[in-house]
């Protein structure tokens, strides 16, 4: 994580992490069977990883970067309401 820290600002992770934990909160309270909880998390496992390889491996970062950095857990939360409602309307649910 220091390694992280060192190529991303500290405040850049916490926002991150407390977008992580709002949404994570959210998914918990679904009353949806847990499909939006199981799959937020195998996305949030999937998106930390993913990002703790780019950073490494990256020197300079596009704003954009960071935003994305920062608003990935809740894209990945509304992908995981969105896939719900669509297998719920397609009848797999």
């Amino acid at each position: 994580m220091d390694e992280l820290a060192g190529h991303v600002s500290k405040r850049v992770i916490g926002e991150a992490i407390i977008v992580w934990m709002i949404c994570f909160i959210l998914a918990m309270g679904g009353q949806d069977g847990g499909f939006v909880l199981g799959y937020y998390l195998v996305a949030s496992f999937l998106f930390w990883s993913c990002s703790l390889i780019y950073f490494r491996s990256r020197r300079y970062y596009w704003p954009s970067d960071l935003w994305v950095f920062r608003l990935g857990p809740f894209i990945l939360f509304v992908l995981g309401i969105v896939g719900e409602t669509l297998a719920e309307m397609l009848g797999y649910r």
